[in-house]
């Protein structure tokens, strides 16, 4: 194919949905859980712990305790992983997740 038929193509192609690599016809689907994960770190409880959790540490890094406040790279590390937690107390829904 010549590079202004791939041009061509790649033009027509943008924007357009493509629902036969969405949701569980996708390689990366993992039964939904990346929805609920996003939909948790959504939520203003969510947002509430973290913001807490970078005042306690002075928005410091407690693994490396490099103070990295221009990138926005700090991360408010868990104890126990999100899906961890997600998995132990068997939650399918941001209603289980707030309780």
């Amino acid at each position: 194919m010549s590079e202004e038929s791939k041009l061509k193509m790649s033009k027509a192609h943008k924007g357009k949905p493509k629902p036969w690599i969405r949701g569980e016809n996708n390689g990366y689907w993992k039964n939904g859980a990346s929805y609920l994960h996003n939909a948790i770190r959504g939520m203003l409880e969510f947002r509430t712990w973290r913001t807490t959790i970078y005042q306690r540490d002075s928005y410091t890094c407690r693994v490396c305790g490099v103070l990295d406040m221009k990138d926005n790279k700090l991360n408010a590390h868990h104890i126990i992983p999100l899906v961890k937690i997600i998995n132990d107390y068997d939650i399918k829904s941001v209603d289980d997740a707030r309780k």
